[in-house]
């Protein structure tokens, strides 16, 4: 296999010229801005709907929260994500 990826190299030395590790810290960084946009702007659909249709605004939102933590349990229950 890999006579056959080298079979159109060019026959010239290659070298490392600079090398960089990302640390996991960025993926921390970038899972918290992101759950706290989620929870803003579930929060801000909450508000609309409530406002908007008053009391079945209020029963649509009850729902939406209720469809929202089954699916995040059937997430976190399964292997349909491979974090949980």
């Amino acid at each position: 296999m890999s006579t056959e990826l080298n079979a159109g190299a060019l026959p010239v030395p290659l070298s490392i010229l600079s090398s960089s590790i990302i640390q996991p810290t960025l993926g921390s960084s970038s899972l918290a801005k992101s759950l706290f946009a989620g929870a803003l702007g579930f929060i801000i659909i909450i508000i609309f709907m409530t406002v908007l249709y008053g009391r079945l605004g209020v029963i649509a939102s009850a729902a939406l929260t209720l469809y929202t933590l089954f699916v995040l349990g059937i997430f976190k229950l399964s292997s349909i994500t491979p974090y949980g």
